[in-house]
């Protein structure tokens, strides 16, 4: 998988101008990286991130978009001229990801507005100390200052200087070369050399490109059915497939229907594919590596190489119901707590049923693989009437 984290300066749009020409070239330098950034997240051998803080920073500089009247503005100018890549798909698309990037917020005492905090999407989410302030870990990051947009250095270069620190860390300490910082504008692909200090000083190298660049580095996404995947996946010496794990159940636990698109049952396969494969280049790294491994660092991994993964409930791990457990490829029952995120649906969506997880373990020196398929029920869903044991203490209060 290809891990772009987005830069605060591809959202930032400055206040209306009442000059034409430059109005025009405002909002359609915004909208270019709308299109761009719409184009990457559809595509299946990419993970896209978020920093962290974006809307509060763009407000504090008066870049917000939100703030600074983005929708009158574009009718404003359609009176004038059109947009290259305008159509209301592009802004349905900002107002929805914009809507996720500002879950978090704040009352500001003193102006009484509403402050927007934080906006953790992607691999963020994930990784352990994610909550942890940067500003505190990395206090000397040098770098070649040239490559940040010059329009947006004074403003944004604080935040775009502490994910250097992260992404740097992480592609050292994680062996991932696929991690990319993109910035707003058509910055074509460079590998930056950055300097930084986490308990010493090392060097290291990030990729950088602009926005309206990004989908070039991109492989073209290519069609593989479930037969191929399982094929090339009980090829993989370092991943051990689960009973569980067969053609048919993975079919069944699809799920898909006549009703579910084409493009989305081929995307899915394609992204299934590129997990399971980056799923073997993680193993590889760190048997060639000789890295001592457990589930926390595990985590590390899989995030730092663009798979979302994050630890189940421990709480499943006794529960009755038993709905975490797996059989080994020798049909052992094993507890799995580590799943990889491939596909989230929103829980309010209609799409919900196609949230899809694909459950893993370390296991003498290979993974394991123990299921493909559809999000699994928590206790707290679980009707009554399917709980097995009626003393469980994780049942739903109100059962």
């Amino acid at each position: 998988m290809i891990s772009f984290t987005i830069d605060t300066s591809i959202f930032a749009l400055p206040q209306k101008d009442d000059n034409i020409e430059i109005e025009l070239k405002n909002l359609q330098y915004f909208i270019t990286n709308m299109y761009y950034l719409q184009h990457l997240e559809k595509c299946p051998s990419v993970t896209v991130s978020y920093m962290n803080h974006i809307p509060k920073i763009l407000l504090n500089n008066k870049f917000n978009p939100i703030q600074n009247n983005l929708f009158q503005r574009i009718k404003d100018i359609k009176c004038y001229t059109s947009l290259n890549h305008h159509n209301p798909d592009i802004i349905e698309f900002f107002k929805e990801k914009y809507r996720k990037i500002i879950r978090d917020s704040y009352i500001d005492e003193t102006t009484k507005e509403k402050i927007y905090t934080k906006g953790k999407i992607g691999i963020y989410e994930n990784i352990p100390e994610r909550n942890e302030d940067p500003s505190l870990k990395y206090r000397n990051i040098l770098y070649d200052k040239k490559i940040y947009p010059k329009e947006y250095k004074k403003n944004f270069s604080i935040n775009f200087k502490l994910y250097l620190g992260f992404i740097g860390e992480l592609n050292s300490k994680y062996l991932s070369k696929n991690n990319y910082l993109v910035i707003s504008g058509d910055k074509y692909f460079s590998k930056e050399k950055v300097t930084l200090c986490f308990n010493e000083f090392k060097e290291t190298e990030i990729n950088i490109v602009g926005i309206q660049q990004a989908h070039k580095t991109c492989p073209t996404p290519f069609l593989k059915n479930i037969d191929e995947v399982i094929s090339e996946l009980n090829n993989y010496h370092n991943i051990i497939i689960g009973q569980q794990v067969t053609i048919d159940n993975i079919i069944k636990n699809i799920n898909f229907n006549e009703n579910n698109d084409k493009t989305s049952k081929n995307n899915f396969l394609i992204k299934i594919y590129h997990y399971l494969k980056t799923l073997k280049e993680i193993c590889e790294i760190i048997n060639n590596e000789k890295i001592q491994i457990d589930n926390k660092e595990l985590v590390f991994f899989a995030n730092s190489h663009g798979c979302l993964c994050s630890p189940d409930n421990p709480k499943y791990e006794k529960c009755p119901r038993k709905t975490r457990h797996f059989q080994s490829s020798e049909g052992t029952e094993e507890y799995f707590t580590l799943h990889l995120k491939p596909i989230t649906y929103n829980k309010k969506s209609d799409n919900k049923n196609l949230t899809r997880r694909i459950y893993f373990k370390w296991e003498n020196n290979k993974i394991l693989v123990g299921w493909i398929g559809e999000h699994l029920q928590s206790c707290s869903n679980e009707p009554e009437s399917e709980c097995v044991k009626i003393n469980c203490q994780y049942r739903p209060q109100n059962h």
